[in-house]
């Protein structure tokens, strides 16, 4: 039952039985309903973000590294939601993710504090990659990022508009966000399975043994993408189903990432209240991130220096 020393994890247990049980077990925590609570925490601490832009940026006078403070904020929106809500609201308050888990109570001590330490790093640092990814790509294409910053400015007259729901109906941002996960899905470790027996590729692989995919080289095959390797946020638009299946950064089928619905929430939000706030200028005028990110585990992530300068607040 045990992978390497510790009680398996939903995102690497191999046996479908003990895979589908971990995920019973959390789904709860990432249902439409817990995810309504969790945006009032979503919302505090973006704006709390944007706020500190200004005061670390010193309004535009220096430049800002993205990268550590895009993690500081999914870590206080992931870590400090549980703290916070019992603090505010005592024990009538909504649940937070760990509430969740512990409330079936189906786990002993050492799979729930396996399961912690997963929600806490799966639930911050993907988030964290693809705004600080889908940021550069943004800065490295100047009119894709005046195309995003016109539509989030003419949808909303005050960042107070913008919420999760109001920005699931944005095309460009969302076909923004579709792009930069796809040209950099934040997790990229291939995720092992048991093979039932079948043939491969023309090999035959017999029942049991452990088998990888890695979804990034479909993400950028030409065969399903024109300009493979450009940002080109447009080609989501009408974008067919076929299409659509090949850039999988959050996996598919029964095996689809428990809280690919958190990360799109999370991103749409923040990027749209940057965008709708700021003006942006990439002062790492040498950054190539494709070529300066190294993948140990997880993506260690080069500085990306930018600038915001804030945008006048709109008069009603």
């Amino acid at each position: 039952m045990y992978e390497n020393g510790e009680p398996p994890r939903v995102s690497t247990a191999r046996d479908p039985a003990v895979h589908a049980q971990q995920r019973k077990t959390l789904s709860n925590a990432f249902s439409a309903k817990a995810l309504r609570d969790q945006e009032e925490v979503i919302q505090r601490y973006v704006d709390l973000f944007v706020q500190k832009l200004d005061e670390w940026g010193e309004s535009g006078k220096k430049a800002i590294n993205v990268t550590p403070a895009y993690n500081w904020l999914m870590f206080d929106i992931i870590a400090r939601n549980k703290a916070l809500r019992r603090m505010e609201m005592g024990d009538m308050g909504r649940m937070d993710f760990f509430s969740h888990i512990l409330a079936r109570g189906a786990w002993d001590v050492d799979t729930i504090a396996s399961h912690t330490q997963l929600l806490v790093i799966s639930g911050s640092e993907p988030i964290a990659t693809a705004l600080a990814a889908t940021t550069y790509y943004l800065l490295k294409n100047p009119e894709t990022l005046k195309n995003l910053q016109g539509e989030v400015r003419s949808a909303f007259s005050s960042d107070r508009e913008i919420t999760g729901d109001a920005t699931s109906r944005l095309e460009y941002l969302n076909a923004v966000i579709e792009e930069g996960l796809r040209l950099f899905p934040p997790s990229v470790v291939p995720l092992s399975r048991y093979s039932p027996g079948a043939t491969i590729g023309g090999h035959y692989v017999p029942a049991g043994v452990s088998v990888f995919n890695n979804g990034y080289p479909m993400s950028r095959d030409p065969r399903y993408w024109d300009s493979p390797h450009l940002f080109r946020p447009e080609r989501w638009i009408g974008a067919g189903p076929e299409q659509k299946k090949a850039s999988q950064p959050f996996s598919t089928g029964p095996r689809v990432c428990l809280g690919v619905n958190l990360v799109y929430l999370d991103v749409r939000v923040a990027l749209a209240k940057v965008m709708f706030n700021y003006d942006l200028e990439l002062e790492s005028k040498d950054l190539d991130w494709e070529r300066d990110v190294v993948l140990q585990g997880v993506w260690k992530k080069p500085a990306q220096l930018v600038k915001f300068y804030r945008v006048p607040t709109k008069v009603s």
